[in-house]
């Protein structure tokens, strides 16, 4: 194949090629990765404009730190899927390709840590019940761009392309993604290790604070739901005790009432039963924002991993699972986004404006009004 080389004489300082994949596998990989990689924009599109349309429209709906956080992790998102496509058309050695490689991770950091900080705010309001002195997302994203900077320093200090490499890539070709996604992990293990290591450490915590969130909620809604019981239980006690009253004086006069077999429970009883607790809805959804990065980013991890041994050759399924899961990355927080209920309704409130037409008012004339004229204001009064 043109874009790669064969002549190892002058690259014996590098370590072994893992990635020895066919022209075909390497254009399927190309292809997934593009397609994968418009899918996302394209949701990452529609969530920004659905969330644009409820600012405006339903705002009370919008004034939530996680959708905050959501919106800004999709717009970043989409920064790097727009540079991403931008990278398959630049060579190693352009400073497009330079820059890119060192804002790929910093644009792939900054999502994660921001949708983990949804759960994080939940774990801090919930259990901890502490009062932000601001908004909370003025704290949030800011100590999101810190981890990851953090996170990011030992892959900076990495990028450099490592000596002899022209004599394994052509320096021409558009290589610039493959290299950055696939070659590097040769090169650089350690610092994908690092940087691989803060991405779980975010996973970790905020699944960590999501669940103590829910659990926190459902401890929380039994509590109440007791306290609402024994509250209900003893106006049904008051209840039934005026019910023996009336018992006591229809049996004087030899007559027993219908109802005195059953005491009917009153109603206040039955919503207790029937209550729903909405918040743990919303805590069960935080805990799908934190798990999807384990689930886009996991086989990644994995292909790293395995790579250490420098015997090991990348198989290519595992290679191309794990971009199509990295690139579908804004498809599932999509999802995740749609779920919400208030969001559910929008589709159906935009369709009903497109489809809706609104009645027509038919014009009167100053002059005097004619026979029909005066049957259309007859029929519209």
């Amino acid at each position: 194949m043109s874009h790669f080389e064969t002549d190892s004489g002058n690259a014996t300082s590098l370590p072994p090629v893992q990635f020895n994949f066919t022209p075909e596998e390497f254009d399927h990989l190309q292809l997934a990765s593009g397609i994968c990689t418009y899918m996302s924009m394209i949701s990452i599109a529609v969530v920004v404009a659905v969330y644009w349309y409820m600012l405006y429209h339903h705002p009370r709906d919008t004034n939530r730190v996680s959708l905050r956080c959501v919106i800004g992790a999709n717009v970043v998102s989409f920064m790097d899927h727009c540079m991403a496509l931008a990278a398959a058309e630049q060579s190693i050695h352009t400073q497009f390709c330079f820059s890119w490689r060192f804002l790929n991770g910093i644009f792939t950091m900054m999502p994660i840590c921001l949708l983990g900080c949804v759960g994080v705010h939940l774990f801090l309001v919930f259990v901890y019940r502490i009062r932000w002195p601001c908004r909370p997302e003025y704290i949030l994203m800011p100590a999101a761009a810190v981890y990851t900077g953090i996170a990011n320093i030992i892959p900076y200090y990495g990028e450099e392309l490592p000596e002899g490499i022209d004599q394994l890539i052509n320096p021409n070709a558009e290589l610039c993604w493959y290299y950055n996604g696939f070659a590097d992990r040769t090169y650089n293990k350690p610092a994908w290790i690092y940087y691989y290591s803060f991405i779980f450490l975010v996973i970790i915590i905020s699944s960590f604070t999501s669940i103590a969130s829910m659990y926190k909620v459902f401890l929380d809604k039994r509590k109440n739901t007791k306290l609402l019981l024994e509250i209900a239980e003893r106006g049904l006690g008051s209840a039934s005790t005026s019910q023996q009253r009336n018992e006591a004086s229809s049996s004087t006069r030899g007559r027993l009432s219908p109802a005195s077999a059953i005491a009917p429970k009153p109603p206040a009883w039955c919503q207790v039963q029937q209550t729903k607790n909405p918040f743990r809805k919303v805590v069960a959804r935080s805990l799908l924002y934190p798990l999807m990065p384990a689930v886009t980013y996991s086989l990644g991890f994995t292909l790293q991993m395995y790579l250490i041994d420098p015997e090991h050759q990348a198989n290519f399924v595992l290679a191309l699972m794990s971009v199509i899961m990295a690139r579908l990355a804004g498809v599932f927080v999509a999802g995740i986004f749609f779920s919400d209920p208030t969001v559910q309704t929008i589709p159906g409130e935009l369709w009903r404006k497109c489809t809706t037409r609104k009645p027509e008012v038919p014009q009167i004339r100053s002059t005097a009004p004619s026979a029909r004229t005066s049957t259309l204001i007859d029929d519209h009064v």
